[in-house]
Parts: structure tokens; sequence; C-alpha cells
């Protein structure tokens, strides 16, 4: 038994990035009302009125019928187009939205950047990141100081991986709003992309100055705090994570990633065991656990969480990896190496060293 290889792999993520939450759309709604400048029918403004009132009672249906009716009974009345967009919007009608958008891009000449920087948003959720970017742009164009579309170009650059076009979007989001909470965080996670911990940290800090209700970014300083060899204090950061949030299995996992590193396995398996009550499909929750039960001695029960990460993600190639570590300490040398044939099938260098070293040919 090769016991000299024998060495877990545990997962701790940094979450969440591209956290914006700020429902911009009620505003933008009222914000519509009162800027037309032809005489509109008296029937059509009723209409549109008790449509806004629908509206900000998140009856959104009803809120659709009504701007319809005041489509219908004067359609030169470009408000209800713009709201029934917002509307449909919040319903996924996003094929509806889009119509009614364009309709106003091509009537209106107010409240443009609005409809681009909504159209851009519907494009994100739609998995269309180039024609999103376009209409950030062009909204950004019309109105410079649109902190939010300097904020969602960041999200799209950092997808894309493009993390010198994020932190420049990020850079410009809290130029134009020094109090944008979620710009320090995501700002702070492109910094830590980067390699640059201490600038992560400096940004996680002033994102929960800003917002100290931001339990992910509390979440985020702990990892890094983590990275930068701080344990203590990354378990502290975590710690007001789940206080803020008590379900936020994300943090209790990278609590338990920590105990695991301080050598603190049954505190390990508390916390994972907590991540895994609060998302009972999160894979790397199950792994990470295996490992503290194969730190324990339990070797069998890190076998049983090891196979739930597998049924979770088939293609979890370092839970195989560890199971087969664990079935290695349970004698069973042929499963042991079926698992880490198979991690290494899909893509894990170092299941290939356990192969060479413990499996006959």
């Amino acid at each position: 038994m090769n016991k000299a290889l024998l060495s877990f792999l545990l997962f701790c993520f940094c979450f969440p990035l591209f956290s914006q939450e700020q429902d911009t759309a009620k505003a933008d709604t009222l914000s519509a009302i009162a800027s037309d400048t032809v005489i509109i029918k008296a029937e059509a403004v009723e209409k549109y009125n008790e449509g806004i009132s629908a509206f900000n009672k998140s009856q959104y249906e009803k809120a659709i019928n009504l701007f319809s009716q005041a489509i219908t009974i004067d359609n030169r009345f470009l408000k209800p187009f713009f709201n029934r967009a917002m509307a449909r919007k919040e319903t996924k009608d996003y094929t509806g939205a889009i119509k009614d958008f364009e309709h106003v891009l091509k009537n209106d000449s107010i409240n443009l950047d609005k409809v681009h920087y909504h159209l851009a948003l519907i494009y994100m959720e739609t998995d269309n990141p180039e024609k999103a970017l376009k209409h950030f742009s062009e909204a950004l164009r019309l109105n410079p100081k649109m902190a939010e579309a300097y904020y969602y170009t960041g999200v799209i650059k950092f997808q894309q991986n493009d993390l010198d076009g994020a932190l420049n979007a990020y850079n410009n989001a809290i130029r134009t709003n020094p109090d944008y909470a979620y710009a320090y965080n995501d700002r702070g996670s492109v910094k830590r992309e980067k390699g640059d911990l201490k600038g992560a940290e400096s940004d996680y800090i002033s994102a929960i100055r800003k917002d100290p209700q931001l339990a992910f970014a509390y979440n985020n300083l702990g990892t890094v705090k983590r990275k930068m060899g701080k344990p203590e204090e990354a378990l502290q950061e975590y710690n007001q994570a789940v206080r803020l949030k008590p379900d936020y299995y994300i943090a209790y996992n990278n609590r338990g990633v920590t105990y695991f590193e301080l050598g603190k396995y049954e505190e390990a398996v508390k916390d994972f065991s907590k991540a895994i009550k609060y998302n009972p499909k999160y894979a790397y929750a199950y792994n990470n656990r295996a490992n503290a039960k194969y730190k324990l001695r339990d070797y069998k029960g890190a076998v049983e969480d090891a196979t739930k990460a597998i049924e979770l993600d088939a293609n979890y190639g370092y839970a195989y990896l560890n199971r087969g570590i664990a079935k290695e300490m349970l004698r069973d040398k042929k499963g042991a190496c079926k698992d880490w044939e198979k991690a290494a099938e899909l893509g894990v260098k170092n299941a290939e060293k356990y192969i060479e070293t413990s499996c006959d040919e």
C-alpha cells in the first residue's frame, strides 16, 4: 500500500461573483412616466397608470394586459411599450420584451439608455454576451454615468476570461459610483484571479464597508485570507458570512476547508455536513467530507461520500481519485485501480502515479 502518495484534494470556492441584486426595473418604470410630449387619449393614460400600479405590486401579467390595452387605445403612446417590455422581462417573455424595447428604440428619443441597458440584461440572461456588450456600450454612450452598465460589462468580460477588460469595467463602475459595493466585491475577485491577493483583500474589505450585509463578500474575504496564510482570520470571516446567511452552504464548505487545513478534521466534517444539509446536491462538499473522514480513518465513510459525489457528478475526476485512495485503505485494490483509471480518463494527472505504483499491468 503506497501511503506516500495518499493525498486528498479539497475544493474551496469564492462566491458569488456577478452578484448584482439591485432591482432596477421598478425605478426605470416609474422614471418613464412623465416625458411624452404628444397629447395622449385619456383612456390610454388611465389604463397605463393602472398598469404601473399592477407592476409595482408585482402583478406582471395584469400589468402586461393593461399596458396592451393602453397601446390599443392609442399606439402613439410609447411608455406602455417600454413598461410592457419591463413586465415581460419579469415574466421571462424575452422575445416579447425585445420586440417592445426595439419599438421604443425606433420611435422614441428619450430613456434610450435604459432601453439599451435592459436589452443588454436580456441578452446576458439568454446567453448572448456579444449582443449584451453591444447594448451596454450603447447605453454608456448615451449615459456615461450608468454605473450598472459598467458593472455588467465587467461581469461579461470576467466570464470571457478577459481579466484586464473586467478590471477596467469595474474601475469605471466604482469611479462612477464610489459606493458600489458589488463592484468592489467583483473587482476583488478579478484581482484574486490575477494573483493580487492583497488588492483583492482590500476590495473585499471596501465592499463590506459599503454594505456590511454582503455575506458573500465576507466569504470571499475569508478565502483570500486563507490563501494569504491567515487561517484564523479566514475563519472569522466565514463565521460572519454564515451569521448573515445561515443557509450559506458555500461558506460552510469553505470554512470546512480551513478547518481541514488546520488539522481540525471533526470540525471540518461538521461544516461539510452543514453544506450538504443546505444543498444536498453539492458534490464538492461530499468529496471534501470524504477527505476529512479519510483523515479520521473512517475509510468506509470516505468511500460512501466520494460515491455520492460521483452520483451527483459522473465526471468528477477527483472524486474517483479520492474514492480509489480510500478503497486502497480498505484493501480493495481492484476497486481502487478501477477508480484511478477512471480519474485518469477524466484528466486527473495524479491518478497516473497511483496506477503506476499500486496497480498491476
